[in-house]
């Protein structure tokens, strides 16, 4: 489960519910971040997230985190364009774990078609910082060498 991930802290036993997020940044190293709906039922609403969501019963977390980037962003990855980054228990449920890639290539606004979410923007690391994130994202981001 944890193949080539950067483990962060103790994972869930049993896992229930896995979710798969792609970190994605533009050409100035900014990175990628949803601002979540406001709405009923929705988890973290009106935080700054990564892209990304829920893995589906049989599909392997890359396959989910393409998946999921293309809805969200319209942006298509290819079979080799992700890279296995961390993996951390969730905050949202006791139960699950969240897996996060790094796309491999740089992308910029006009590449997205958001799909998904109240807006995105690609954040600094004063941003990453101030912003109101959810905690995991921010501890992986502001640990990363050259963010």
């Amino acid at each position: 489960m944890s193949e080539g991930f950067r483990v962060v802290g103790p994972l869930p036993d049993p896992v229930r519910w896995r979710v798969a997020a792609v970190l994605a940044r533009d050409r100035q190293g900014r990175v990628l971040m949803q601002l979540r709906d406001v709405v009923p039922g929705i988890v973290a609403p009106g935080k700054w997230s990564l892209f990304g969501g829920g893995i589906e019963p049989g599909e392997t977390p890359e396959a989910a985190a393409r998946r999921e980037f293309h809805e969200e962003t319209g942006i298509d990855i290819s079979a080799d364009g992700l890279q296995p980054l961390v993996m951390f228990a969730s905050q949202a449920r006791a139960d699950a774990v969240v897996h996060v890639f790094a796309l491999d290539r740089r992308i910029g606004t006009q590449d997205i078609s958001l799909a998904e979410g109240a807006g995105f923007g690609f954040l600094t690391r004063t941003q990453v910082a101030q912003f109101d994130l959810i905690d995991n994202y921010r501890r992986t981001l502001l640990e990363l060498d050259d963010f």
